[in-house]
């Protein structure tokens, strides 16, 4: 278990480097982290709202982006990516 603010992205390059040279490869990615405000439409603000397109698209980018330069290298791997509304 690895636990991690995604919302570091500048830190994600890390991560995966890390994460691949302590088990030597990556088999799979499952992107299952996300945010939702429990508020009514009309009370979302713009930093709210920029906050959740943040966590929920920018971070599975960056994240998505690391790992398949790897699995790329090693010619396998699989990312799933699980929403939920």
């Amino acid at each position: 278990v690895i636990t991690f603010d995604l919302n570091q992205l500048s830190n994600i390059p890390q991560l995966i480097e890390n994460i691949h040279t302590q088990y030597g490869k990556i088999d799979i990615l499952v992107n299952n982290a996300g945010i939702n405000m429990k508020k009514a439409l009309e009370e979302v603000s713009d930093e709210d709202f920029q906050n959740i397109l943040h966590t929920n698209l920018n971070s599975l980018f960056a994240i998505s982006r690391e790992v398949i330069k790897k699995m790329l290298i090693q010619k396998e791997g699989n990312i799933i990516n699980i929403s939920s509304m």
